[in-house]
């Protein structure tokens, strides 16, 4: 989010036209566009999809994961989201949540038969990487007596 600061629009009408309080504004703007920008990356952090290397370099240290050296920042995303969201209790709704953080609106499907115990899970677009992550997230999310299935199509 792109926010432009100028000083100028808040000095006082009785100070607005002198040239040094114009200039001292001027002389401001930089440093507090800066400022707003740093503030963006620091909000776009908190969220691991929006994260830049910086954030995913941070949550990569809280959680104690080492990232495999031809990593995709895209990839490295989706290992912390497997390890965030492996938590109690395993619904067919998390998972579908999961799904949803991990390939994206529209990218993935998940068809349930409880008459026969089995998942079929269908991803689009995830690499050889992520799909190690998402594979050892389904093994841990995934009841054993249910048999599920995973195809993706590479993007």
């Amino acid at each position: 989010m792109a926010r432009i600061v100028n000083v100028n629009n808040y000095l006082p009408p009785v100070v607005k036209d002198a040239r040094e309080f114009k200039r001292i504004a001027d002389a401001e703007n930089p440093e507090f566009n800066i400022q707003w920008e740093n503030i963006d990356v620091l909000w776009a952090n908190q969220y691991v999809m929006e994260s830049t290397i910086e954030g995913v370099e941070r949550w990569e240290k809280i959680i104690n994961i080492i990232p495999r050296a031809n990593d995709t920042l895209q990839d490295r995303k989706i290992r912390i989201l497997s390890y965030i969201n492996r938590t109690l209790p395993f619904t067919m709704k998390v998972l579908l949540n999961y799904l949803e953080s991990a390939c994206g609106s529209g990218n993935y499907s998940a068809i349930l038969d409880p008459i026969a115990y089995t998942l079929k899970i269908h991803t689009v677009g995830l690499s050889a990487y992520a799909m190690e992550d998402v594979m050892e997230t389904f093994d841990i999310m995934i009841p054993a007596n249910i048999i599920y299935t995973h195809t993706n199509l590479e993007g």
